[in-house]
């Protein structure tokens, strides 16, 4: 995969901080296009090939976290995680990934294994007929602006990450993007840029559909604004 440089002088600055905690918040999605269709199920009146069909999310989340522990314990911090699933977020579709999502929960040593086991297996959930980015975000930036303001009320500091993970296809991209790139809103994606909150990208491309959509979106080319004490 292409990776971008990535921005961690303000993570890096936090971490130093007494008290902080390494807050790492999982966007992802659980739209059906990421498996193959089970019978009687189309888009647009036609079947499709699931963009991870082996479930190799599941693996690179569980590193990814596993490492992000060990590095919030060798800098003596603690460390959170969040998921929120996203797909179709309305009506009984909503309920069904609301009923996957983790409130922002602590690892400890004595926890991890399980708490990081059933975390990948919510994130695995792939059954919802959608993928709204927007609403998704939206409900991303609740939750850390929920986390943000308590450690502000309790004088520690949040040094947040957020892995964003999709297959790269939106259910309406113009209107997605709209929602996303403009700087106000709920899921006006300045917002994260402007509380320092890192956004990890990392994109499944689907066969035979364009997924150019996602990086200018996660890397701020022609999206929303970039400020020089944002990240």
């Amino acid at each position: 995969a292409e990776v971008d440089s990535i921005d961690v002088r303000y993570l890096q600055t936090c971490l130093k901080q007494k008290g902080a905690s390494l807050d790492v918040l999982v966007l992802m999605d659980s739209s059906r296009s990421l498996r193959n269709p089970q019978k009687g199920e189309t888009d647009s009146g036609s079947s499709w090939t699931g963009s991870d069909i082996e479930n190799r999310r599941g693996p690179i989340l569980l590193s990814s976290l596993s490492l992000l522990q060990d590095l919030a314990e060798d800098s003596g911090n603690s460390f959170r995680v969040n998921l929120k699933n996203f797909g179709n977020n309305s009506g009984s579709d909503l309920d069904a990934l609301e009923a996957k999502w983790m409130p922002w929960t602590e690892i400890k040593p004595g926890n991890s294994d399980g708490v990081l086991n059933d975390f990948v297996e919510r994130a695995l959930f792939n059954d919802s007929p959608g993928t709204d980015w927007a609403k998704g975000l939206a409900t991303a930036r609740v939750d850390f602006n929920a986390r943000i303001s308590e450690a502000e009320r309790t004088g520690t500091k949040s040094c947040s990450i957020m892995f964003w993970i999709t297959d790269g296809v939106p259910s309406s991209p113009a209107l997605d993007k709209a929602e996303i790139c403009k700087s106000d809103g709920e899921s006006s994606i300045d917002w994260f840029r402007k509380q320092n909150i890192l956004v990890l990208g990392g994109l499944l491309k689907p066969k035979g559909k364009d997924s150019s959509l996602f990086r200018p979106i996660v890397t701020g080319q022609n999206c929303g604004q970039t400020q020089d004490l944002w990240t």
